[in-house]
């Protein structure tokens, strides 16, 4: 009741001229602030070979057998994570080994593709730059800084 007595009794004045004195000169409606919560946003919906990259990103590996960061990996084993991965997600429509190494070369674009001599077979390989630099590039493209000490979530790894 005190509420509506004070909106009829000039209370709805004095928020407008409340309202007209902000400055507004300093806020630019068409940026979006870089926030944690948009952070997560951008990370929940994108495409399947980003969170999978992201991931990698934040297990410190290219694939889960390996202790530390490997320069390189074979695009076989690679998309072969990359289809267990989209597996455990529910993706229904996977991207092909072609595609999937054009779109790992777009998420990291010092990455180069060679073809080695394994095993007696001949076999194309990624070439990755340092962890630090893949984790850069990443930040880069979404425009946000990751603590990737910290779980998406906020709970320590």
């Amino acid at each position: 009741a005190a509420l509506f007595h004070q909106m009829d009794h000039g209370g709805r004045e004095a928020m407008l001229y409340d309202l007209l004195e902000i400055d507004h000169s300093a806020i630019d409606l068409r940026t979006t602030p870089r926030t944690g919560a948009l952070l997560d946003q951008i990370i929940h919906t994108m495409p399947t070979v980003k969170k999978f990259w992201f991931e990698r990103l934040r297990a410190g590996t290219l694939m889960d057998e390996h202790k530390e960061w490997e320069v390189f990996a074979t695009t076989k084993e690679l998309h072969k994570a990359y289809l267990e991965f989209s597996d455990n997600c529910g993706e229904r429509y996977k991207i092909i080994d072609r595609q999937f190494g054009k779109e790992i070369r777009n998420l990291c674009p010092k990455t180069r593709r060679h073809r080695v001599t394994m095993s007696e077979k001949q076999t194309w390989v990624l070439v990755f730059p340092n962890l630090d630099t893949c984790r850069h590039d990443f930040e880069q493209l979404i425009k946000g800084k990751i603590d990737w000490e910290e779980d998406i979530d906020g709970q320590e790894l």
